[in-house]
């Protein structure tokens, strides 16, 4: 596994990450309208602004990008 920082050319395939996450792991604490209203975040224009506004870093293996996280300049996890 490899720690990179997240790139424009990779937000394609942490939009359907993220997707997948909030609907398969989400489920199990929140209504289906509270997970589709999440997961519906990976589809706005602003998810480029989610992932590069802040400092993020992508966890990636031979399949691709398997988690990510970020920290905004005011110290906030994203």
């Amino acid at each position: 596994m490899e720690i990179r920082h997240a790139e424009e050319t990779g937000i394609f395939a942490l939009v359907g990450l993220f997707g997948t996450s909030v609907e398969v792991q989400g489920e199990e604490h929140y209504s289906n309208e509270q997970v589709h209203a999440w997961a519906s975040r990976a589809a706005e224009e602003t998810f480029d602004d989610l992932i590069l506004g802040p400092t993020t870093f992508v966890a990636v293996d031979d399949s691709g990008p398997m988690e990510f996280c970020g920290y905004a300049r005011d110290c906030h996890i994203t």
